[in-house]
């Protein structure tokens, strides 16, 4: 079984879950099926959050936490080894479902993770799941009808299912389940800076040019991929010769 889950958050600071989404592509049939809930984790809303996904706390009155739902019942009962679990950026959604009690046991495949590798030399320039759906012409591609009632505006989390949908049935289209994993735990080396003021230019030749930007990349940013990435392009050019 795939489980593709999206959720809004009352933070983007040791989130809970207030709304979430579960897509469910069952192993026999192939066949998807989704469902939507929203939760009061009995905490408030922040401002920011609610600025992100339109949710206030009046909208939760009177609703359950997430793990004593019927959404949060199946996420439990899927919750072995042997299933996948699918989210774009999965840490931020693991993390709020950790919070909320369950701790995941099922095998993780991060699309955003997976198109960071898979996309590095193109043309792609932003990796956030409304880009792609455009720059992949996911768009263009057919919705199964158990999902179209669920289009609609970016960032409800059933709207956000469906174009995980069509972006993991994109890769998995040409890469296995188990390589998608695979890529999911592997460390992504940038060949370009992908934010900041130094965006788009060659990590190269930043690390040649701008010593104090590579310590001040050393010392504050709390990125593995992006340090990774840095040091790889150190030891490469320590490596020409003179």
């Amino acid at each position: 079984m795939i489980l593709l889950v999206d959720t809004e958050t009352h933070s983007l600071e040791s989130p809970r879950v207030i709304e979430a989404a579960i897509g469910v592509i069952h192993d026999e049939t192939d066949e998807v099926e989704l469902h939507a809930e929203r939760f009061n984790p009995g905490v408030p809303v922040s401002i920011k959050a609610s600025a992100i996904h339109d949710i206030v706390d009046g909208d939760l009155a009177g609703l359950t936490p997430f793990k004593e739902s019927l959404l949060g019942d199946m996420y439990v009962e899927a919750n072995i080894p042997e299933n996948y679990v699918v989210a774009h950026n999965a840490p931020f959604d693991l993390e709020a479902i950790k919070n909320e009690g369950i701790e995941t046991k099922m095998s993780v495949i991060d699309t955003l993770r997976c198109c960071k590798h898979l996309l590095m030399d193109t043309a792609c320039e932003e990796y956030n799941m409304q880009y792609l759906k455009y720059f992949l012409k996911l768009n263009e591609d057919p919705v199964p009808e158990a999902l179209k009632k669920y289009l609609g505006k970016a960032h409800g989390a059933a709207a956000d299912v469906v174009t995980l949908y069509l972006l993991f049935r994109r890769l998995a289209s040409k890469h296995s389940l188990e390589a998608l994993a695979a890529l999911t735990q592997k460390t992504v080396i940038y060949n370009k800076m992908p934010f900041g003021k130094h965006k788009g230019k060659a990590i190269a030749e930043i690390i040649a040019n701008n010593k104090g930007y590579v310590t001040w990349v050393r010392k504050s940013l709390d990125d593995g991929d992006i340090i990774a990435s840095f040091n790889y392009h150190s030891k490469v050019a320590s490596n020409r010769p003179k």
